[in-house]
């Protein structure tokens, strides 16, 4: 790697010019809808215990920058989107080169733009100088493979987008799925969900609205005169009794072959809807897995 600089071995610096890698970094899976990924800070000295902390999840490209210094503002978009294209696996620490003079006398930088790593809290030398395109996603695909190496391959909590009012805007990708529910078409709904999982599968809102769609979809379809206890345990729950249908669907397990397996799906179903932090869904949950095993 050209340009590398050089660190005090005091620092512990890896030599990334050794680790081997492509012109491509890998990238991780998209946000949720509704959220994005937030991979740029200012940093400042009085909030470096953070960032160090934050770099045992995941590395911290720290980059040193000067207001009148071309060659930063050159570079400054450059990594920025490299990283942002990594989708929450590395954070970008920006620093006032002109402000923030104990973190480059902690770095010994001697020129701006200089850019560095922090991987489990050791600073590492990346390059000096502006770079080009390609470089930069060597250097983080080799950022990676070394953070990897240790043990941090985390990924930062995506934050919701909001507007200008700040309030969270709903995402395009669950359009589908609203219309369908204002029209009270339950089925419809449910479809659209699932292409939204297909594409988010980590998505638990969509998660949460599927279970409930696919429950309205069923009460809409119900025959009062051949209620199943499967039947009476949805309409419990879609009345607020929560306890009650829990109580119903528990005991179809333990007593019912027949109906055990069904059973079980609609309490997992519910346990979705109402998220796992409910005090009657960690009950269930628990006296639920008392029976299978």
């Amino acid at each position: 790697m050209s340009q590398s600089a050089s660190m005090p071995s005091t620092y512990g610096a890896i030599d990334l010019s050794k680790i081997s890698g492509g012109n491509n970094p890998p990238t991780s899976s998209p946000a949720t809808p509704g959220t994005e990924y937030r991979v740029v800070v200012d940093a400042k000295v009085a909030e470096w215990p953070q960032l160090s902390e934050l770099s045992t999840q995941v590395p911290v490209v720290v980059e040193f920058l000067s207001a009148e210094d071309q060659d930063s503002a050159q570079l400054a978009p450059l990594l920025q989107e490299a990283v942002e294209a990594q989708q929450g696996r590395i954070l970008l620490a920006r620093v006032d080169a002109q402000v923030e003079t104990q973190l480059v006398q902690a770095f010994q930088v001697s020129r701006t733009p200089a850019v560095y790593a922090l991987v489990n809290g050791r600073p590492l030398p990346m390059f000096e100088g502006i770079v080009t395109r390609t470089v930069i996603n060597q250097v983080l695909t080799q950022l990676l493979e070394v953070s990897k190496q240790a043990g941090i391959t985390g990924v930062l909590d995506p934050v919701p987008v909001v507007d200008e009012s700040g309030t969270p805007e709903a995402p395009a990708e669950y359009q589908a799925a609203l219309e369908a529910r204002e029209r009270g078409a339950a089925e419809e709904e449910a479809a659209a969900w699932k292409k939204v999982l297909a594409q988010y599968p980590a998505d638990k809102i969509a998660q949460q609205n599927l279970a409930e769609a696919q429950m309205r979809a069923r009460l809409q379809k119900l025959d009062a005169e051949k209620l199943s206890s499967l039947d009476e345990a949805d309409l419990l729950f879609a009345r607020g009794e929560v306890e009650a249908s829990f109580t119903m669907l528990l005991d179809i397990v333990a007593e019912s072959d027949e109906d055990r397996e069904a059973a079980r799906e609609r309490l997992l179903e519910k346990f979705t809807v109402l998220g796992p932090k409910h005090e009657q869904v960690q009950k269930a949950r628990a006296k639920l897995a008392s029976l299978l095993f």
